[in-house]
């Protein structure tokens, strides 16, 4: 069935191009490099087009940055983080996938790396990666600025 959703989120994807690219202009973004044991947390999406991605998502109606990264973080993934655990890193254009948009990069280091629940509603699949061999899976841009950012800070 991910396959499936993997197939149909990937012709989305495509058709709904041009509705994105005016969408991800308007608003914020957040990315949150979720570190833990020297791993990164990485997640995919139905629409993703089988790339890695960062956990992040679009700020809501005035929205803090923080505030969203917390959201989207759990919401993608289960993980209840602490608005003060999170250090940003840099707030940025950023182009992936031919899709301009501003996103506010965080870092978070957990003392421990939780078990992760299955994927549910937009995520399809969710993977710990030794931060070492993040760049080698097929990532959108917005990841490995993101890793970039937080090599720079460790």
């Amino acid at each position: 069935m991910n396959r499936l959703w993997r197939r149909v989120g990937t012709v989305l994807s495509v058709l709904a191009w041009p509705a994105l690219f005016v969408y991800l202009r308007i608003g914020a973004r957040t990315r949150v490099v979720v570190l833990a044991e020297g791993q990164v947390l990485l997640v995919q999406g139905w629409l993703s087009r089988e790339r890695w991605q960062l956990p992040g998502g679009g700020l809501h109606w005035r929205e803090q940055s923080e505030a969203g990264a917390v959201r989207e973080t759990f919401e993608e993934t289960g993980l209840q983080l602490d608005p003060a655990s999170l250090r940003l890193l840099q707030s940025e254009w950023c182009t992936a996938g031919g899709l301009s948009f501003y996103a506010h990069f965080f870092v978070v280091q957990l003392k421990q790396k939780p078990s992760l629940p299955e994927p549910h509603g937009e995520i399809v699949a969710m993977v710990w990666v030794p931060i070492t061999e993040a760049h080698t899976l097929p990532v959108k841009a917005d990841v490995r600025r993101g890793l970039e950012l937080a090599a720079g800070r460790r």
